[in-house]
């Protein structure tokens, strides 16, 4: 599988961050987000059965946002 690579914001051009949440019950999904550090701007929990499954969701989702 290729590697994704967090783009910056699109809206500022600021530096993105990645927060993954671990599942609460054993057997729970895996949740994680990104947002900017500057402006706020984030993507919405995305859930995934593992940790990187959901990282690789979000990554997908913010790096094919509209600039």
């Amino acid at each position: 599988m290729e590697e994704l690579k967090l783009k910056p914001c699109p809206f500022c051009g600021g530096k993105a961050r990645i927060a993954a949440i671990a599942p609460r019950l054993e057997g729970g999904a895996w949740t994680s987000y990104i947002f900017c550090r500057y402006c706020s701007v984030s993507t919405i929990s995305v859930a995934g059965k593992t940790r990187d499954e959901s990282i690789n969701r979000s990554l997908k989702k913010w790096n094919e946002r509209a600039q």
